[in-house]
């Protein structure tokens, strides 16, 4: 399987973020709507920058129990 990189593209299959211990985190984009990447979720929700330029919160995964 390939690696996936912080960022990387995760909408379709969130198991790409697996590999490199990344979670597939949604945020929704001003510009293309809803979005999933994979994201660091180790410290928590945080933000990243969306394709206009704006701050946007992303919402990691729930921790399976």
């Amino acid at each position: 399987t390939a690696s996936a990189a912080l960022g990387d593209d995760c909408y379709y299959d969130a198991s790409v973020c697996d590999k490199d211990g990344l979670k597939c985190a949604t945020w929704t984009d001003s510009q293309y709507g809803e979005m999933a990447s994979c994201e660091d979720c180790s410290n928590g929700n945080q933000v990243i920058t969306d394709s206009y330029g704006d701050p946007v919160t992303y919402k990691c995964p729930p921790k399976p129990n």
